[in-house]
């Protein structure tokens, strides 16, 4: 289905703009592609050195590992009568804690474009990373602005522990275990960020053909994220019915921040400016802590009917958080040796999410129902580009 979707939008890109303006459809490809190519302005050719666009094929390799992590403190009011009639009520102490993570991800593909436009389709190779694994990208990187946009979904089994009460009590218990029935995960994710320095420092330098840092140099970064994340549990598995029916939590947040990024270039070569006798290593590494203005997590509850079966899911709470610390780091090594690029891409990211609520069930009752889950993301990438 990913297929269709590429075309479509190339069509919309090329195909569309040669319709409207009467100019053949490899005419305005080109101009399109010349546009996206242009020299860059306030270019200090002491740092720079601006690659000509050629046309361009790659392989790369990509490994991965998403999830979340959920800590769940609670009380639960517990009733117990005795023989003379009386009731008593002790508040018993729960931790429940979640993972949901899909497995380690292999995958390998195949790409090509002009200049610093490409276009890439890849596959997972290997052991599944997960029951279900939907993921759609998008990156932007020009000479000082740069934006990564990622959708993900995943259907995974989850692993718990629960404790209740404290060790050593007539109320302690405590189980590990995998779940029976698999959980969702779905991230949307928005990072934008913006190099102040323009004259001699270039953040896609190390991380994709177009321009060359060919000193070292650095730039302070402005930045900015938004998150947009759901834990969805089974009705019928067991975690659901220790969280009182919460089965749902969704949590939005935006964050901005600064931070710094280095362009370091242990070597530079060339030869009259034959790019066939371009030999250059650039290192990037980048780090951008956030702080969280916004922070809002909703808890929904699952409703049952007369016989027990589940009919959806209520909302029973809304929370606006505390303004949180956040982060982001990238790291890019890139070494060119005439037609051939080599990238290896490394990034982390981590995002925390926290929220209070209270919900009652017929013979429980839980109070300052307390929640942190903890979203995470890490990609590493190698790929071998030429030119032609």
């Amino acid at each position: 289905m990913r297929i269709p979707k590429y075309l479509i939008l190339v069509i919309l890109l090329f195909g569309a703009p040669a319709i409207i303006h009467g100019q053949s459809f490899k005419d305005k490809a080109m101009a399109l592609l010349y546009r996206f190519n242009q020299p860059v302005r306030d270019l200090d050719s002491t740092y720079f050195y601006q690659m000509k666009p050629r046309w361009h094929a790659n392989v790369s390799g990509m490994t991965r590992r998403a999830g979340v992590e959920q800590i769940n403190r609670f009380d639960v009011l517990m009733t117990q009568s005795k023989e003379n009639g009386q009731t008593i009520a002790q508040k018993v102490p729960g931790i429940l804690s979640f993972g949901l993570n899909e497995n380690l991800y292999t995958g390998t593909g195949i790409g090509g474009g002009y200049g610093s436009v490409s276009l890439s389709f890849s596959a997972e190779v290997g052991r599944k990373s997960a029951l279900k694994n939907r993921t759609l990208g998008y990156s932007y990187c020009a000479k000082n602005l740069g934006a990564d946009i990622q959708y993900s979904y995943y259907e995974q089994p989850l692993s718990y522990e629960m404790t209740m009460g404290s060790e050593g009590s007539e109320n302690y218990s405590h189980e590990q275990s995998v779940s029976k029935y698999p959980g969702e995960m779905i991230v949307l994710l928005v990072d934008l960020f913006y190099a102040l320095n323009r004259r001699s420092f270039s953040f896609p330098a190390a991380y994709r053909p177009g321009v060359v840092q060919c000193k070292t140099a650095g730039s302070w970064m402005l930045s900015a994220k938004y998150l947009q994340g759901e834990t969805v549990l089974d009705p019928k598995d067991v975690l659901a019915g220790w969280l009182g029916d919460l089965s749902r939590h969704r949590t939005g947040q935006l964050s901005f921040g600064a931070g710094y990024s280095l362009n370091w270039v242990p070597f530079h070569r060339m030869k009259d400016r034959n790019e066939k006798t371009l030999r250059n290593l650039t290192v990037n590494v980048t780090a951008l802590p956030m702080l969280t203005y916004y922070n809002k997590s909703s808890f929904y509850q699952t409703v049952f009917d007369a016989a027990g079966k589940p009919q959806g899911t209520e909302l029973v709470s809304k929370v606006y958080g505390a303004v949180r610390i956040n982060y982001m780091t990238r790291m890019g090594i890139c070494y060119i040796h005439g037609p051939f690029l080599i990238n290896l891409i490394g990034d982390y990211d981590s995002f925390v999410a926290k929220g209070t609520t209270s919900v009652k069930r017929d013979y429980v009752k839980y109070s300052d129902f307390e929640t942190e889950a903890l979203f995470h993301k890490w990609t590493a990438t190698l790929c071998l580009n030429y030119n032609f």
